[in-house]
């Protein structure tokens, strides 16, 4: 058969092009009997199942010694997410990705031991007897030259799958054991934080520069709120006596906090003082309670006002949120500098610091990776139910 032949036979049947040259070969170049054998194995409706939308499925992990896989099989529901023979499949797919360096390309053209056919094929078979599109989204792996790959799941459907997988490689030549400890608690870390680095030194000068446009909006936007509040206490000055200390990364919040609160605070001065000198035993309890809840607000106030005020002008006061926004954003992007989830406070290079005397060896967290189940898909939600909606003659 021609190349012409295999053509035409995936443009009518929207066949992959290696099933329509066996299908040609199969039935010696007749096109509509390769159609029928098409139909027949179900290659046909799978291709037509392929422009669908699938944001569902599993994050799947395999690790053998010091290599790690992870993958995202798609799938259109979470009730087929959950079907043994998909869930199988994904098994299998996390299990050969382990071999295949990360290469999806690879991994789909890995022999399927059970159906003894590719990856890919035994994909476009699972979608044929399924009945949904089923996509092998990606894949990702890791190997420590002399250490451990880790591995975590969150959000677990079954061992080894669910909706977030993490893989962690670690280096160190000390206690297997102890660095398999805290590679688990390292890899749920990754999981709940979600870094973009391992270490500051790994940003690059773009993306640097692109957070320090972010940081410069919020901070403008910020300083006129401040301003705004700054001229409404001005009438409270006499109460600005003592100040209540905060954390400079607490500024946007508090002062959000401060000016939902300020309307309220002549209302609340009335109230003090009409009940503090009230004989009514209630009254005086009330008053009590409204004295401090005005000796936090002052006293808070006051500290920011202060604070803000000792930056400079208003010009080095904005410089100043901005270097804030900044720097917090670089501490949270980098995984160095995180606080460790499992107490907190301590940062993940301390905690790797400290776990040398564990293991018996220093210890280095070579590279991470984050697959979190339909990230970055643009979910078309009523795809299926159009469909099955179509199919009962239900549709409008």
């Amino acid at each position: 058969m021609s190349a012409q032949q295999i053509k035409e036979l995936r443009e009518r049947s929207g066949a992959g092009m290696l099933d329509c040259k066996k299908a040609l070969d199969e039935n010696n170049g007749n096109m509509d009997a390769a159609i029928d054998w098409l139909r027949k194995k179900g290659l046909a409706q799978a291709a037509k199942k392929s422009g669908r939308t699938a944001a569902e499925g599993v994050v799947a992990v395999a690790t053998d010694g010091n290599k790690g896989a992870v993958i995202e099989l798609n799938s259109e529901t979470d009730f087929v997410a959950r079907n043994d023979q998909f869930q199988a499949l994904a098994e299998a797919v996390a299990s050969y990705a382990v071999h295949t360096d990360g290469d999806i390309e690879k991994l789909k053209a890995h022999t399927c031991t059970v159906a003894k056919k590719p990856v890919g094929e035994a994909i476009t078979d699972a979608i044929a007897t399924i009945g949904e599109n089923i996509q092998l989204r990606r894949t990702a792996a890791l190997q420590a030259t002399n250490g451990i790959v880790s591995s975590y799941i969150h959000g677990s459907v079954k061992p080894g799958m669910g909706k977030i997988g993490v893989l962690l490689a670690l280096e160190s030549t000390g206690n297997k054991d102890a660095l398999n400890a805290l590679g688990k608690q390292l890899a749920m870390h990754v999981a709940a934080s979600n870094p973009s680095y391992i270490n500051l030194s790994d940003i690059s000068e773009e993306a640097k520069a692109r957070e320090a446009e972010v940081s410069k909006t919020k901070a403008t936007k910020l300083f006129a709120e401040f301003q705004a509040f700054e001229a409404s206490m001005a009438k409270y000055k006499d109460h600005l006596t003592t100040e209540r200390n905060f954390s400079e990364k607490q500024f946007e919040p508090k002062l959000k906090e401060l000016a939902q609160t300020l309307p309220n605070v002549d209302t609340l001065l009335s109230d003090y003082e009409s009940k503090s000198v009230s004989e009514d035993r209630k009254e005086k309890q009330d008053a009590e309670k409204t004295k401090k809840l005005l000796n936090v607000f002052f006293q808070e106030a006051a500290f920011l006002l202060k604070k803000m005020r000792s930056y400079g002008d208003d010009a080095a006061i904005q410089e100043k949120l901005a270097q804030l926004y900044l720097d917090e954003a670089m501490r949270e992007a980098v995984l160095m500098e995180q606080a460790f989830v499992i107490d907190g406070k301590t940062k993940i290079s301390d905690v790797l610091k400290n776990a040398e005397k564990e293991v018996g060896a220093p210890v280095k967290l070579d590279a991470f990776v984050r697959f979190a189940l339909g990230e970055g898909v643009e979910r078309a939600e009523d795809d299926f139910a159009a469909e099955v909606a179509k199919m009962s003659g239900t549709a409008a």
